[in-house]
């Protein structure tokens, strides 16, 4: 087996090697990372509806504590895949089109809407509860509904996307 993998594997690196291939994404800048973007969801889905998702049980100087560092964190990792995504949309091989503190910049301005957000999804609860007679209660739509779910990160990205911010998975 071993013999043939290393076979498969110079097979692979041999297709890896067509400069007309757009399978690959080797030697370049790196692409924000889906993994870290699915992470910053969860941390916004938190404070977008505190108490139904991640941390629970907090309350007061605990949760004042809690979501600045959420908050904290978001700074800094929605910074990196931002400054990924416009090196990407720029040019693959050339330098990076937006600063790290450009990145920064973006990252708290949309970081800074989110209380808006919050009150827009709140609308959107709303509607879902009215427009489905089998919702039991507004807790019911927040904590199961995957349609919510797809309408907030619409939201988030939409503010992404007024940002121009390109290429976050």
């Amino acid at each position: 087996m071993t013999n043939s993998a290393s076979q498969i594997a110079v097979k692979l690196l041999e297709s890896y090697a067509s400069s007309e291939d757009f399978t690959q994404h080797l030697d370049r800048q790196p692409l924000p990372s889906t993994a870290e973007i699915v992470r910053v969801i969860d941390v916004l889905q938190e404070l977008m509806f505190p108490g139904f998702f991640g941390t629970q049980g907090l309350s007061g100087e605990r949760l004042l504590l809690h979501v600045t560092t959420q908050l904290s964190w978001l700074q800094e990792s929605l910074s990196e895949q931002i400054r990924r995504g416009c090196a990407h949309a720029h040019k693959i091989e050339e330098p990076c089109a937006v600063t790290d503190k450009e990145a920064s910049e973006i990252a708290a301005t949309f970081l800074s809407k989110l209380p808006q957000i919050r009150e827009i999804l709140a609308t959107d609860v709303d509607a879902a509860y009215i427009g489905d007679p089998a919702a039991m209660s507004k807790d019911e739509v927040v904590s199961s509904y995957p349609s919510l779910f797809a309408v907030m990160t619409y939201r988030l990205a939409h503010e992404l996307n007024k940002l121009k911010v390109p290429l976050v998975p």
